[in-house]
């Protein structure tokens, strides 16, 4: 498995990925600064993204193929994003997860209160209107 930069002909596969596991499409590839993905035999198995503002980052857009689960597909793509992450000098990251918080703990991930989210991730398009009220909101320091 290889993880590049996703490139203008990987956009079908990854919008394909983000329906499969129930993700949203809107921004992406637009709004993320970092768009990953994980590639396996000339096919994308998965994809990563990250958004930036002011400072801080925002993970979203985390999704594996279905048949390829399992494989540590998304923790090598979370892997490559946050040493993006550090190399841009980000103080934190943030994501919001309704499915995936054990996924995330285990990478260094704590839970935060809505609330207490930066001004520029809290008035991110995927915190304000993207991810339901529900989704966790979680935080870590590269």
């Amino acid at each position: 498995m290889q993880v590049r930069a996703a490139e203008p002909g990987d956009v079908r596969a990854v919008l394909d990925l983000l329906v499969q596991a129930g993700l949203s499409l809107a921004g992406v590839p637009d709004e993320t600064a970092v768009l990953l993905v994980a590639e396996e035999a000339e096919r994308v198995v998965g994809v990563a993204g990250l958004e930036l503002h002011d400072g801080d980052g925002l993970l979203r857009s985390v999704a594996t193929a279905p048949d390829c689960r399992g494989r540590r597909v998304a923790t090598t793509l979370c892997e490559q994003i946050e040493l993006r992450a550090e190399s841009l000098g980000l103080r934190r990251l943030y994501l919001l997860t309704e499915t995936a918080e054990g996924f995330f703990a285990k990478r260094g991930y704590q839970r935060v209160e809505r609330a207490e989210a930066p001004r520029a991730i809290a008035g991110s398009r995927q915190f304000e209107t993207l991810c339901p009220a529900s989704c966790s909101l979680m935080c870590r320091q590269p």
